[in-house]
C-alpha cells in the first residue's frame, strides 16, 4: 500500500509516485477529468479518492493551501491507484483538491476542485480504493464507500511522548520506514491473501501518548494493557474484555471518523468493519516487541457490541487471530478442545470428510500435491491442516514432532487459513453478508478463488520439523482417518 506524505505543501516522494512541482507534462490527451472526488478527514491527514477513470495509467493530485489555485505552478503528486494520502498536514487549515488523469504520461482534463480540513485524533494512514477483484468475476468489485470497508485501528500504547517517534512519523513516512506503524503496514499486507485484496482496508492510527513509562510499577499508559515488567516484559495475560483498556479503546471509537454501526458476528468480535491492534512499546528494544495475544474488548455501554484486539508482537500471526477468528496451531498441552465449526482452522475429529479443509485434501481437484494437507494434532488438542503457518509456532511442538519446535513460517499462512482470511475480507467488507455468507463462500467462490491465486506448497513436502534447518529436520506428514 502506499501513498504520499508532504508537510504544509511541500513535496516529498511517495513509494509508487513521484512529486511535481506543476501540472505541465508538454502533452495533453483527450482523457476524461476523473469524477465522483471526495475527501476523508484525519489527524494531521487528508484522503482523497475518486472513481477510476477507463484507460488510465496514473493520476495526478494537486494541492493547494488557496482555492481556485492556478495547477501549473501547484504541488502535485503521480500515484498509480484512485486513491492518496496527503499527510503532515497543519489541523484546521483547508486544504484543496483538483486531480487528473494520465495516459502514457499525457495528462486528461482537472476535475472538480475538492476541499478538506485535517482534523481530530486519528491518523489516515493508508486509503485502500474500495475496489478489489471479485473471485467470481474477475472483475473489480463496485466502489465500496469508504465508511464500508475493513477499518484496521492501530493504538499506540506505552509510548511516552518522547517516544512517539518510534510509533510513528507522518512526515518522513515513506523514507526508510523504520517505525511500528510502517513495520506493521510492511509486515500485514506483504502477506497473502491481505496483499492479494489490500484495496480493502483502510489503516488509521491513534498516537496517544502516555503519562508514564510504561516500565514503572503502577503505569500511567494509554490503553492500561497490563505488562509484565520485572523481567521478560510480556503481557501478564490478565486483560480484561470488559476492563479498563476495554472501556480506553471503545471511548476512543467515539471520535474515530466512521463510528461502529453494524455489529454483525465475526471473528473474535461482533464489529463487522474494525478490528484493532495494540502496539505495544518495549523499552529494551525502543519499538514495539512484546509477546502477543488476541481477545475481543466489550463495550462498557453495551455488553453486546465487541471489537476484535490483536495485542503485541508477531503483527500478522496476532492480526490473523483478530480479524479472522484463526486459533494457535501448535500443540499445547493446556489447550481447550476446540468445537467443531465450518470456519476454524482447528476441528476437534481427524474424520476426512469431518475436517473443514476436506475440499483441500490430496485428490480432490484443488490439491494435487501428496502429503501435505491431513490432519495435524492430537484428539484432546485438536486438528490442523498443515504443519507449516504462520499461525503455528513453538510452544510444546517439539514434545510431539521433535526438532527445534518452531514450526512458524512468518510469510506463509497455510492454505485453509488463507482461505479463511480471505472469506473474512469479502464478509468484512460487506461483498458477502447475512448468515449464509460462508455458504455462498464455499459454493460460488471458493474454487474461483484457488483457480485464480493458486494452491500454494511450502518448499518441502512432507513438512519438516525444524524450520531453522529444514534440511535436517525429520519430514512430518499424518493423514487424516478414513
Amino acid at each position: 500500500m502506499e501513498d504520499g506524505s508532504m508537510e504544509d505543501g511541500s513535496m516529498e516522494d511517495g513509494s509508487s509516485g513521484s512529486a511535481s512541482s506543476n501540472g505541465s507534462t508538454g502533452a495533453m490527451t483527450d482523457q476524461p477529468a476523473p469524477t465522483n472526488v471526495t475527501t476523508i478527514a484525519g489527524n494531521r491527514s487528508v484522503g482523497v479518492e475518486w472513481d477510476a477513470v477507463e484507460n488510465a495509467t496514473e493520476y495526478r493530485v494537486h494541492w493547494s493551501m488557496r482555492p481556485g489555485f492556478d495547477l501549473s505552478t501547484a504541488d502535485s503528486m503521480d500515484v498509480d491507484r484512485p486513491a492518496f494520502v496527503h499527510r503532515g498536514l497543519t489541523n484546521g487549515t483547508t486544504y484543496y483538491y483538483v486531480v487528473k488523469a494520465l495516459r502514457s504520461g499525457a495528462l486528461g482534463e482537472p476535475s472538480n476542485e475538492v476541499s478538506e480540513v485535517p482534523d481530530g485524533e486519528w491518523v489516515l494512514e493508508e486509503l485502500g480504493t474500495g475496489m478489489f477483484d471479485d473471485v467470481v468475476t474477475g472483475a473489480p468489485t463496485p466502489r465500496i464507500d469508504v465508511a464500508e470497508r475493513v477499518h484496521v485501528l492501530l493504538f499506540a500504547e506505552g509510548y511516552v511522548d518522547a517516544e512517539l517517534g518510534a510509533f510513528h512519523d507522518d512526515i518522513d513516512h515513506e523514507g526508510d520506514r523504520d517505525n511500528d506503524v510502517d513495520r506493521w503496514v510492511d509486515e500485514v499486507f506483504s502477506l497473502e491473501p491481505y496483499s492479494l485484496f489490500s484495496d480493502a482496508f483502510v489503516v488509521w492510527y491513534i498516537p496517544r501518548p502516555s503519562n508514564t513509562d510504561i516500565r514503572d510499577s503502577s503505569p500511567d499508559t494509554a490503553f492500561r494493557v497490563p505488562v509484565d515488567a520485572s523481567g521478560s516484559f510480556a503481557l501478564t495475560g490478565n486483560i480484561q474484555s470488559d476492563g479498563e483498556t476495554a472501556m480506553l479503546a471503545w471511548q476512543a471509537l467515539d471520535t474515530f471518523p466512521f463510528p461502529p454501526d453494524d455489529f454483525t458476528s465475526v471473528g473474535f468480535g461482533t464489529v463487522r468493519k474494525l478490528t484493532a491492534s495494540f502496539l505495544i512499546f518495549d523499552p529494551q528494544y525502543g519499538r514495539a516487541s512484546v509477546s502477543g495475544r488476541a481477545l475481543s474488548l466489550r463495550n462498557p455501554v453495551d455488553d453486546d457490541q465487541r471489537l476484535s484486539a490483536a495485542f503485541g508482537v508477531g503483527h500478522a500471526h496476532e492480526f490473523s487471530h483478530a480479524f479472522a477468528g484463526l486459533r494457535d496451531e501448535y500443540m499445547e498441552n493446556d489447550n481447550s478442545l476446540p468445537q467443531y465449526s465450518p470456519t476454524s482452522n482447528v476441528t476437534p475429529s481427524a474424520t476426512c470428510s469431518q475436517l473443514p479443509w476436506a475440499h483441500l485434501l490430496a485428490g480432490r481437484g484443488i490439491n494435487s500435491t501428496e502429503q501435505l494437507v491431513g490432519a495435524f494434532g492430537l484428539p484432546m488438542l485438536g486438528y490442523h491442516a498443515e504443519l507449516l503457518c504462520l499461525m503455528n509456532g513453538t510452544h510444546d511442538n517439539a514434545e510431539y514432532y521433535g526438532g527445534s519446535g518452531l514450526l512458524r513460517v512468518d510469510d506463509r499462512l497455510c492454505n485453509f487459513c488463507r482461505e479463511l482470511v480471505a472469506y473474512r475480507i469479502f464478509h468484512r467488507a460487506g461483498v458477502l453478508d447475512g448468515d449464509t455468507a460462508f455458504d455462498t463462500w464455499s459454493t460460488q467462490y471458493r474454487d474461483p478463488f484457488y483457480e485464480t491465486y493458486g494452491f500454494m506448497v511450502p518448499e518441502v513436502v512432507p513438512q519438516t520439523n525444524d524450520v531453522d534447518s529444514p534440511a535436517s529436520g525429520d519430514p512430518v506428514y499424518e493423514a487424516c482417518t478414513p
